[in-house]
């Protein structure tokens, strides 16, 4: 098999759509291997993984995208057997380079810790993605789509312009769970389709502005076939009007149950690991808050409140001296597994300003964490993807 794999071989036959290696503008010596993370969630035993494969195929580095994917820099084609039996030993898997006709359903990076989430967006998100690869529709549509779902108020500008749509998860005044619908894009494309969702009808909904997409999109010009494009041709409340009469002809998606089992199957998947009961004023690392500056002001730009007392969510950017956002080396990459090990119930996830993160990590804990960080050159907050919120956040008030 590795005798296949050469550099003269990889832009005719285009592997990358199998094994996520391309080269980067045709250069021979530059290839690439773009590696796919789930729902931006990892575990320990995948980011030693990851960790292992750059430091033999990737020149000792890794590189973490705003695509919430990795990338291993001067990857060989010839690496690939190597590669691929490195990621299913860990149920990692590579991702196509060019990507356009692969549907995306991401969440937050807080998902399942974030301080006022009515609901774990996480089982909905893997719901949305089984939905979309059994539909036959969406096989012949000429680009991917990208969806977001979270139960934060408010996504972030960048993840905003990145997905077609977003659905916010809330309940109304009567408790009843359901989803906010907005379209991705820039705000004059994005809006508010929906201002109300009841979680039954999710997937009918779904269908509706997929069958919209279809009869409306650019066929043929694929650059334009886009939900968030076709919304700003048509404007935002022209789509919403499509998309709710199609949704009220009633078309059925199918039998509802194996779906509600399927949820059922994801809300066990990704079930909370076992808290402990903790006051959430924690003294101890009060007081080092205040008497630490350094560390006070680490807690204060790295960490974000977390759903359960006690605890707290830690933010790890990745910029090694005199690197690029997002780049991770094999040791720091090993340490932060170590970290989640120790400190964060093994959990890792991956966040679209290129940064890794700890979300389930006690307060009592977050000052030896600090520490070990600083020991590897991650505890920086003047560099990296942080350093121009930190600059912001600091300025001097008028």
């Amino acid at each position: 098999m590795s005798g296949l794999f050469t550099s003269e071989r990889v832009v005719p036959l285009r592997p990358e759509r199998v094994l996520g290696i391309v080269d980067d503008h045709h250069r021979e010596e530059a290839e690439r291997s773009r590696i796919t993370i789930p729902y931006g969630t990892l575990s320990v035993r995948q980011l030693m993984a990851l960790a292992e494969i750059a430091e033999r195929h990737g020149e000792g580095r890794a590189r973490f995208t705003a695509r919430q994917d990795v990338r291993f820099e001067a990857a060989s084609p010839a690496a690939a057997p190597a590669i691929l039996a490195a990621l299913a030993e860990v149920g990692l898997g590579p991702l196509a380079a060019e990507g356009g006709d692969l549907h995306v359903v991401t969440t937050d990076p807080h998902a399942g810790a974030a301080h006022g989430e009515v609901e774990d967006p996480r089982p909905w998100c893997a719901l949305v993605r089984r939905w979309l690869a059994v539909q036959p529709a969406l096989a012949r549509l000429p680009r991917g789509l990208r969806i977001m779902v979270t139960a934060s108020p408010l996504p972030a500008g960048t993840a905003m312009r990145s997905q077609d749509l977003v659905l916010v998860l809330k309940r109304d005044e009567a408790g009843t769970l359901g989803f906010t619908a907005l379209l991705g894009g820039t705000s004059g494309a994005g809006g508010t389709i929906r201002a109300f969702l009841p979680a039954d009808e999710l997937l009918a909904y779904a269908a509706a502005l997929v069958r919209v997409y279809d009869r409306f999109t650019r066929w043929g010009r694929d650059h334009k076939a886009r939900i968030r494009i076709l919304a700003h041709e048509l404007g935002a409340a022209g789509f919403a009007r499509l998309v709710e009469a199609e949704h009220a002809a009633g078309e059925p998606v199918g039998n509802p149950a194996p779906w509600a089992e399927e949820l059922a199957r994801s809300r066990d998947r990704f079930a909370p690991p076992p808290w402990e009961a903790l006051a959430d004023v924690d003294a101890l690392h009060d007081q080092r808050v205040l008497a630490v500056e350094a560390f006070g002001r680490w807690v204060w730009h790295s960490t974000a409140r977390h759903k359960v007392p006690g605890y707290s969510i830690v933010t790890v950017p990745l910029q090694p001296a005199g690197g690029v956002p997002g780049e991770a080396t094999a040791e720091a990459m090993r340490a932060l597994a170590e970290l989640a090990e120790e400190f964060g119930h093994g959990e890792l996830r991956v966040t679209r300003a290129r940064s890794l993160v700890l979300p389930h990590v006690r307060k009592r804990d977050l000052f030896a964490i600090w520490h070990l960080l600083d020991d590897v050159g991650l505890a920086s907050l003047d560099r990296g993807p942080m350093a121009e919120t930190v600059r912001r956040r600091e300025l001097p008030s008028a």
